[in-house]
């Protein structure tokens, strides 16, 4: 299984999926692909030669591989209030910087800022799945790996940033 590696083509931000049929094909098209990457945490649509916002992530704990679909994500963590301050907590719980690879481009890894804690859900406009996440609020490395495709249907990779 082939995935793209071109940087002009996964620059390309995603386009919204509002249709059934076509939401039925590429969740076939991700699960199918992820069965041959065990190792990989997620993959989005546009990694797989598709151009919607959807992807696939392996989420901790779940035997199954959950699906994204338009998906929406806040940061779950805010900063912390004087109070919290005083009582040790600081800016950098909130955010830090993981270094990150990426199936897309091979052989190198990167410095990414990501958010430890964020909310993120699939804006479903009626459209239905089995393999849907119910869980709406993530932490760690699930956090990360969301975040990181999210960049992916956004147009972004972790070399914009820069290399480690």
């Amino acid at each position: 299984m082939k995935l793209v590696t071109n940087p002009d083509i996964l620059h390309q931000p995603c386009e919204e999926i509002k249709d059934q049929k076509l939401l039925n094909q590429r969740v076939v098209k991700l699960i199918t692909t992820m069965k041959f990457l065990p190792n990989a945490k997620g993959l989005a649509d546009n990694q797989i030669g598709g151009k919607h916002r959807i992807f696939a992530i392996r989420l901790e704990g779940k035997k199954t591989v959950s699906i994204f679909v338009n998906p929406t994500s806040k940061v779950g963590g805010l900063p912390p209030t004087a109070e919290e301050s005083k009582e040790g907590f600081s800016i950098d719980e909130v955010e830090g910087t993981f270094t990150e690879e990426c199936l897309s481009i091979k052989g190198r890894a990167y410095d990414v800022n990501r958010f430890y804690e964020i909310n993120a859900v699939s804006e479903t406009n009626g459209l239905t799945c089995p393999y849907f996440a119910n869980e709406t609020h993530f932490t760690g490395i699930d956090a990360q790996c969301i975040q990181h495709e999210i960049d992916h249907l956004n147009g972004r990779l972790i070399s914009d940033g820069g290399a480690k």
